[in-house]
């Protein structure tokens, strides 16, 4: 079974796709106390842990949710976020390459993201297309 705990959690929509996906998620960090309720009637079993990241002890947190340290792996991490699997990380720590993964824009959605930026821009007539006006009114400038 793997196991996973979602950071910057927010009300939990990461965490309910990776439950309904067969994961066990066993906590949501996040700082935003109000975020409790919601996440947690909606994420059962897991709990809500409201507390910054940049500060949270995670030795306290792996004992607090029954994760050892074998069971921890940025690769997985990594690999949910679509990243390939040569791609290296340069933190000083466990905890900063964790924060750098955690903080990305998952690649393949940066990348369907760009291809319609760009099918947008070059289709005619399309509403976002340079050739309509801009969203500040006036005619979108032309380089």
């Amino acid at each position: 079974m793997i196991k996973a705990i979602d950071f910057c959690c927010g009300a939990g929509g990461l965490t309910r796709g990776l439950l309904d996906a067969g994961i066990s998620v066993l906590a949501g960090v996040d700082n935003d106390e109000r975020l409790r309720e919601t996440y947690e009637r909606n994420n059962e079993p897991s709990v809500f842990v409201a507390d910054d990241i940049a500060a949270l002890d995670i030795a306290a947190l792996r004992k607090r949710v029954g994760i050892e340290p074998a069971d921890t792996t940025l690769y997985a991490a990594a690999a949910l976020q679509t990243f390939p699997d040569d791609y290296e990380f340069f933190g000083n720590s466990f905890f900063e390459n964790a924060r750098q993964i955690g903080n990305a824009v998952p690649v393949r959605f940066a990348e369907q993201l760009g291809q319609a930026v760009i099918l947008s821009i070059a289709t005619p007539n399309s509403r976002h297309s340079r050739t309509e006006s801009s969203t500040l009114g006036g005619p979108t400038p032309r380089c």
